[in-house]
């Protein structure tokens, strides 16, 4: 019984990983809905940092590297140890990564995170289906509440399958004015 549990929770964790595809070459194209621009995602592979293995994402615009985030795929869920701006040494933190999608988390179920001073809360927002230019998927919702110097945010993203992040939408509301940042996957690219 134990070793069908076993076989069964390894099943579901694999699932829930491609969540997170993280082979290198993979390339997502997203674009920002206000102004059109793109930027292009690569996974570079991974790359050890303090004996831990990091997930390299190198983000870019047309022209240059605009900066690399560093995940990682524990046992818990995804995780981001932090980013880098352009071609910097990144500023991770390995004592407190962010749980970006917990593994076996279902509709309403909650967890919190730290960015720096920033607290973070976060809520499985179930499944759904989302259009974006790159096609249609079904899709985990995350949603992220956090308080900061410019107001009160909200971060929703969606990650399908085989995929990763199809789309986010960061919500920020300042004493009179809201701001809206959303993009959405234009194009997916694996090797």
């Amino acid at each position: 019984m134990r070793i069908m549990l076993t076989i069964a929770a390894a099943a579901l964790l694999a699932q829930e990983k491609d969540h997170f595809p993280s082979k290198k070459g993979i390339e997502w194209t997203y674009q920002f809905e206000d102004d059109k621009t793109e930027q292009l995602y690569t996974c570079e592979g991974t790359k050890t940092i303090d004996d831990v293995e990091c997930i390299v994402i190198k983000r870019a615009d047309k022209e240059e590297c605009l900066g690399r985030e560093y995940f990682g795929l524990t046992e818990e869920g995804i995780v981001m140890y932090g980013s880098g701006f352009k071609d910097e040494d990144p500023e991770l933190d390995f004592e407190n990564p962010r749980l970006v999608l917990k593994f076996g988390a279902k509709k309403g179920a909650t967890w919190e995170a730290k960015d720096g001073d920033i607290a973070l809360a976060f809520e499985h927002g179930g499944e759904e289906e989302v259009e974006v230019p790159a096609g249609k998927y079904k899709a985990v919702k995350i949603i992220c509440r956090y308080k900061s110097s410019l107001g009160d945010s909200t971060l929703t993203e969606w990650y399908a399958k085989g995929v990763g992040l199809v789309k986010s939408l960061s919500v920020t509301k300042m004493e009179k004015e809201e701001s809206k940042v959303s993009r959405v996957l234009k194009k997916f690219k694996a090797p």
